[in-house]
């Protein structure tokens, strides 16, 4: 017979890790932010920038804005994927929004006007894809402060280098669709990840509830199954008129004792040591009382195993007297406790008592204390 734990089945809620209202590893997750691909494409993402600012060194002065520039939308870069947090953690998009502009203002600076190459716009690429991914992030806000601020800064560069206002737009009409187009997806894809989780807990939790009634189910047909192979022919022998002989009437006793501690201490009677080791105790004539007050139930294997491999040595050691067996409630520094009493006239009673780790910790003859 299996005992009925009562520790919280693996499909329970409570032991997920997702959250339905916490859409971190939900938006990464389904957008693959997470995996080596996306890491992979940063890297090339980066490595072209790289190409394209070498490219273009000859004909920036000084260089040394747009190697800081890179530099930082870089870094930029490897916090989007890899930061942790739902939204993207503020001090990160507060210190893009802050630091990009200004920087690109000086690389702008130190570039021809107007262009003579398109690679000589290469910041804009990398703006857009940082302002793109901020969005995504769940710092919309914070994307559209930055993509302002960049077109302030490339304004600005236009008007006092003859270029125009025009200039500047169409140096920026790219990348801001392209964050439009993210805001727009963000705010559609993002509550949809939220309801997807929630759906996927819902079912989780649905389906640990039908595991947890099938083994409700199972159990009970284990114990029909147990009544009926052990007790029915003992109800069926006691309904005859014939008086029960001396052996019928021990087998009686034995099987009321049997069932007794099924309902009073399943931990201990679904071992087949520590129940084997209470049938030969009782054989000797020694009474056995065992009580589980669900201890461990959440308990380590390893750990009951040890705390009933206990139990049953100290009912083997027990020749006369009674025992009392008892696992204790959860979250006492003890787990469980053993009374051996012998019963004879002079010998003081053993208490045995198993810590948290399942190994005994103390034996003393005093009982003033907690009752076993």
């Amino acid at each position: 017979m299996r005992a009925p734990w009562r520790g919280r089945p693996a499909g329970d809620p409570e032991n997920l890790a997702g959250d339905p209202g916490n859409t971190e590893s939900g938006v990464r997750s389904l957008l693959g932010m997470t995996t080596r691909a996306a890491w992979a494409v940063l890297v090339l993402f980066l490595v072209s920038k790289t190409v394209q600012v070498i490219m273009v060194s000859g004909d920036v002065h000084p260089r040394w804005p747009s190697i800081v520039l890179l530099i930082v939308l870089a870094l930029g870069g490897l916090a989007l994927l890899a930061a942790p947090g739902d939204p993207l953690p503020w001090p990160i998009a507060a210190a893009m929004v802050v630091t990009v502009p200004v920087l690109l203002y000086v690389v702008f600076t130190t570039t021809p006007a107007p262009t003579t190459a398109p690679q000589q716009t290469w910041p804009l690429g990398m703006v857009a894809a940082t302002c793109i991914y901020l969005s995504i992030r769940g710092r919309t806000g914070a994307a559209w402060a930055l993509m302002i601020g960049c077109t302030v800064a490339c304004v600005v560069w236009t008007v006092t280098t003859d270029q125009g206002i025009g200039a500047a737009g169409r140096l920026m009409a790219t990348t801001i669709a392209g964050l439009v187009a993210a805001t727009l997806f963000s705010l559609t894809i993002r509550p949809a990840v939220r309801n997807i989780y929630e759906l996927r807990n819902r079912s989780v939790q649905s389906n640990a509830a039908q595991v947890a009634a099938l083994a409700v189910l199972e159990e009970n047909r284990e114990q029909m199954r147990y009544l009926d192979a052990e007790v029915r022919p003992t109800l069926n022998r006691i309904a005859r008129p014939e008086p029960l002989t001396d052996t019928e009437r021990e087998h009686c006793r034995r099987l009321e004792e049997s069932l007794r501690d099924r309902l009073r201490a399943p931990v201990i009677a679904a071992d087949k040591g520590a129940s084997g080791a209470a049938a030969r105790a009782r054989a000797r004539g020694v009474e056995v009382v065992m009580v589980d007050a669900h201890g461990l139930d959440d308990a380590p294997a390893q750990v009951r195993s040890s705390v009933l491999a206990g139990c049953a040595r100290a009912l083997d050691s027990a020749a006369t007297g009674s025992v009392v067996v008892r696992v204790l409630p959860p979250g006492r520094a003890l787990l469980a406790t053993v009374v051996i009493d012998p019963g004879i006239a002079g010998a003081e009673p053993v208490r045995l008592e198993f810590g948290t780790d399942g190994e005994p910790v103390g034996r003393t003859d005093d009982l003033a204390g907690e009752p076993a």
